[in-house]
């Protein structure tokens, strides 16, 4: 994973990077190998994960990592536009940003791209969701939207789950890879 995640970086186009396999595979294992590798090559570096016992939280595995990024590198979002820096904050903020099936969501997916954008100029960004198989619906939409986003950016997208999946997820990241142009890496169990 590790290796195709490279060469995708190497070529300078953003891509996804899809790690499943079995629970205790060692998917978790691989982000932070992959995270170090980054990290020493100047990325900046964005991981969060899902979990089921938040609930259907909406965007929240995206939202820790914005929030995060934002954290690591303060100034990111003096370099976006005043509708999207608000955007931003107010979403890290916990305003209520709920997934309703209608357009009012479209806001924050803009504001999370263009976010993501800032943050790749220079040496680039590796934006890492772990548990994705735990994710919510509408953190499905905003990392898919972000996957399609990323292609002209020095974006590296890595999300791994747990197989089996649900056929959301399944779909949704077959999906991000088709589109985004990326990998899908069947993880075995590490030595």
């Amino acid at each position: 994973l590790v290796a195709a995640m490279v060469a995708e970086w190497a070529v300078g186009r953003g891509s996804t990077v899809t790690g499943t396999g079995l629970a205790g595979v060692g998917r978790s294992a691989v982000l932070d190998r992959a995270e170090g590798r980054g990290r020493s090559q100047g990325w900046k570096v964005a991981r969060a994960g899902a979990s089921s016992v938040e609930g259907q939280w909406p965007y929240a595995p995206v939202l820790e990592a914005l929030s995060a990024l934002s954290r690591r590198h303060p100034t990111l979002l003096d370099g976006l536009a005043d509708t999207y820096r608000e955007e931003i904050e107010q979403a890290l903020t916990g305003r209520d940003v709920g997934w309703s099936g209608e357009n009012s969501h479209q806001r924050l997916f803009v504001a999370a791209a263009e976010l993501m954008r800032v943050a790749a100029a220079g040496p680039g960004l590796l934006l890492m969701v772990d548990d994705v198989h735990d994710a919510d619906e509408a953190s499905l939409r905003l990392l898919h939207y972000l996957a399609r986003c990323a292609g002209d950016e020095r974006v590296l997208l890595v999300l791994a789950y747990r197989n089996p999946a649900p056929p959301r997820v399944q779909d949704a990241t077959a999906s991000m890879v088709a589109r985004g142009g990326g990998h899908v890496v069947g993880l075995r169990p590490l030595p």
